[in-house]
């Protein structure tokens, strides 16, 4: 795939940004439509609604000009729909759901042909990172849950008790 090949054939007086529809879809959506930029969403089917309806492009109202509706997020490796994409000019901004939806990362790496703003490379590393971040904290939260809870007796909440109501004591009496 020979990306630098496909941006000579865009038109890039006419560039659209395309996200996949989530969280991050509306805020990239709304700063690309505030620089002038034409905006395409891949929504998963069941929840087109909110790229449809509410947040479609009617004047000065709405950011996303166009939806494009999959069964599932894989949808966008779609031969059918990277032409639609490179039809419309598009440079993608991937987000978190390209290594959240995706079981095989390397065929967004490999058969996605369609620019991505920034490096495959770079979003492969971030995959990698964020992966082993999220095994770590994974590994934290066992660990603490193995743990005993620790148990503060009786006692020692009575004299806690105690002291914060003599200091409340001494201020109401100034």
């Amino acid at each position: 795939m020979d990306i630098s090949s496909i941006l000579k054939g865009y038109d890039t007086s006419d560039i659209t940004v395309g996200v996949l529809g989530g969280h991050s879809a509306l805020d990239v959506s709304h700063g690309a439509k505030q620089f002038g930029f034409n905006t395409v969403c891949i929504a998963r089917e069941g929840r087109e609604k909110t790229f449809e309806k509410y947040y479609k492009t009617n004047g000065e109202k709405g950011c996303i000009d166009t939806v494009i509706v999959k069964k599932d997020f894989d949808g966008v490796l779609d031969a059918d729909v990277q032409g639609k994409l490179r039809k419309m000019n598009t440079i993608f901004v991937h987000n978190r759901y390209f290594w959240v939806y995706f079981d095989d990362f390397s065929q967004v790496e490999n058969n996605f042909e369609v620019p991505i703003f920034g490096s495959r490379t770079l979003l492969k590393i971030e995959i990698s990172r964020i992966t082993s971040i999220t095994f770590c904290k994974m590994q934290v939260f066992a660990h603490r849950r193995s743990l005993p809870k620790q148990k503060i007796s009786t006692d020692y909440a009575s004299s806690k008790l105690q002291k914060q109501n003599a200091v409340t004591r001494e201020h109401s009496s100034w």
